[in-house]
């Protein structure tokens, strides 16, 4: 627990994409953290990433918008006297994890990073993921714009994504974010 200090830290939890009702996962990494003397947020997502009514012009703004939501909601937190703004940090796995190198390379008041399972290269992941909801919006997309293979679906999503993890990855100081990688 910690100690002294009334108000406590803040950490965000980003969920996965295998976002379950409610998030299993971010919930027992919520309740250990509120155990541990930490405030815990989970920063679910306020649109589908697979909805299908989205075209994949649009796939960045989705990310774009995540990250605005998130920023949103770090506003109100400040408000908080309960929350020592101080000490804020962000925690994500898979898409979560995405969204938690975006938060902290474009804002400053995240003071560190845990990212489990990120990944960069959104044209390969869409293209070739086989995640169901992520297959299932790929199968879609596919049939709607009258490609045949994932090649051209992923060469699709090349000329249109310009959005990339790795991009905000070069913007964050090691020293500040610890990954946990897996093959």
């Amino acid at each position: 627990k910690l100690k002294g200090d009334k108000k406590r830290p803040v950490v965000f939890v980003f969920p996965s994409i295998a976002d379950e009702l409610p998030p299993i996962l971010e919930r027992l990494m919520a309740s250990k953290l509120n155990k541990l003397g930490y405030h815990a947020v989970i920063a679910k997502l306020v649109e589908d990433i697979a909805d299908t009514k989205r075209s994949v012009e649009k796939i960045d703004d989705f990310f774009i918008r995540s990250t605005i939501a998130f920023k949103q909601v770090l506003d109100q937190i400040e408000k908080d006297l309960q929350v020592n703004t101080k000490k804020v940090f962000a925690m994500g796995t898979s898409l979560g994890g995405i969204r938690t190198v975006m938060a902290i390379a474009t804002e400053q008041r995240i003071k560190k990073a845990v990212v489990y399972v990120a990944v960069a290269n959104l044209p390969e992941i869409l293209a070739t993921s086989r995640v169901n909801i992520i297959e299932d919006y790929k199968k879609a997309k596919m049939k709607e714009l009258e490609i045949s293979s994932t090649d051209e679906f992923k060469e699709l999503l090349k000329s249109k994504i310009k959005i990339d993890p790795l991009d905000y990855a070069k913007l964050i100081k090691t020293e500040d974010i610890q990954m946990y990688l897996t093959s």
